[in-house]
């Protein structure tokens, strides 16, 4: 059920994070905490289990590409290293969506986030189909790509 997938989302911009929060939770997705940067994001995963990241990929200090890069470390603290992570960034190049995808991220979306897409995306990362009584969203799937399990 939507309301049990836990997302995290981790953006710096106060208003990003107070936008992309109220549409997850419009879309029926209840569980959802933010991070502020990238040591704060990697403390929470270490913390707590969660079923995705929404990451901006510039972020002060720590960028999502390196944050990215150490969620998928093994030895890292992090509780779940295959985590579904999906890029949210202005950067809408097709080099940007490889070095998301060489960081480790799974998708991408970019901003600014649009509902349909951001339901898609995380529909089909988690495995969530249920629509909590509202009529299919559709939309292009967003780009992707697989993990390698390292």
């Amino acid at each position: 059920m939507r309301g049990e997938i836990r997302i995290l989302v981790v953006e710096d911009n106060e208003t990003n994070q107070e936008v992309a929060a109220g549409m997850l939770r419009h879309l029926g997705y209840g569980a959802v905490d933010v991070a502020a940067d990238g040591l704060q994001a990697l403390a929470t995963l270490a913390a707590q289990d969660f079923d995705l990241v929404l990451m901006d990929c510039h972020l002060p200090g720590m960028d999502g590409y390196e944050t990215s890069q150490r969620i998928r470390r093994s030895d890292s603290a992090v509780r779940n290293h295959e985590i579904p992570i999906i890029a949210t960034t202005a950067a809408v190049m097709e080099g940007d969506k490889r070095k998301c995808f060489a960081a480790g991220m799974n998708a991408y979306l970019s901003k600014p986030l649009r509902m349909a897409p951001l339901d898609q995306a995380i529909v089909e990362w988690t495995g969530c189909s249920e629509r909590a009584g509202r009529a299919p969203v559709t939309a292009e799937s967003p780009a992707k790509t697989k993990v390698p399990t390292r």
